[in-house]
């Protein structure tokens, strides 16, 4: 499923289709349908953490800014610590919020060091698509 969040704020359903799975192929063509029925190049494209859907927006839209979705890496994250832990690490993890993409970059640099000793699966997950998961902080 794709969806379109333009710029008066509405929010529109550009594509649904069934897969038989998540592979770079079966988005590839997911996204080429898009273009054909003529979607020009989004400015921005956000996605999970699936490596055939990155890999398929790095080819289809490799000019586009590709943001990690928020949603999908806090549920990632919040399966790497106990759930007693959750709450108190959860509200560290100021990186969506930050001011400017340098700020996002520090303190997202600062959790890998507090938490990489204690807590690695979560740094490891955390770490994982990091760039995309500030690339936001680059728009106004």
């Amino acid at each position: 499923m794709a969806w379109a969040s333009l710029r008066d704020g509405r929010k529109v359903l550009l594509s649904l289709a069934l897969g038989k799975r998540e592979s770079h192929s079966d988005w590839l063509e997911f996204l080429r349908d898009m273009i054909r029925r003529g979607l020009r190049i989004p400015l921005t494209v956000t996605s999970d953490g699936a490596p055939g859907l990155i890999r398929a927006i790095e080819e289809t839209f490799s000019k586009s800014l590709r943001i990690r979705c928020w949603v999908h890496k806090m549920e990632n994250l919040s399966s790497k610590v106990p759930p007693a832990l959750w709450p108190e690490i959860k509200a560290e993890i100021p990186v969506r919020d930050a001011a400017t993409y340098q700020t996002g970059k520090e303190l997202a640099l600062r959790f890998i060091q507090r938490h990489k000793k204690e807590h690695p699966s979560l740094v490891a997950s955390f770490s994982e698509d990091l760039e995309a998961l500030f690339s936001h902080l680059k728009l106004p």
